[in-house]
């Protein structure tokens, strides 16, 4: 036997992972669900890093126009109003260079309780 070929074997150790997953979900997400992830979201502001806070602006901002656009969304005129309103504001917050999370948070809060009643 000719010892000038020895195999090199390296041994990898592995690690097994169990990840425990939500299934998904084949219907819509009810308003009180989107409530709740929104204001998990708000709640993560205060200790996010500017650009942090700035995603997690846009999210907000980007959850809120979804449910505006809801078939099941019955506003009056005046509601329609002060949601696009509060809306434009959020939109101007979001694209300010330092935006006012507290500012922020009221106007969602605003459109939060006008899409609640609606």
């Amino acid at each position: 036997m000719d010892t000038s070929s020895v195999l090199n074997l390296t041994i990898v150790p592995t690690v097994e992972v169990s990840v425990d997953r939500t299934p998904p979900r084949n219907g819509p997400v009810s308003f009180s669900e989107v409530l709740e992830i929104t204001q998990e979201l708000l709640g993560s502001l205060e200790d996010a890093t500017r650009p942090g806070q700035l995603h997690v602006m846009h999210q907000v901002l980007s959850i809120l126009k979804r449910q505006m656009l809801s078939p099941s969304l019955r506003l009056s005129e005046g509601q329609v109003a002060a949601v696009m309103a509060a809306v434009t504001e959020l939109e101007h917050e979001t694209a300010r260079n330092s935006p006012n999370t507290e500012v922020f948070i009221g106007r969602v809060q605003v459109v939060v309780d006008l899409l609640s009643i609606a």
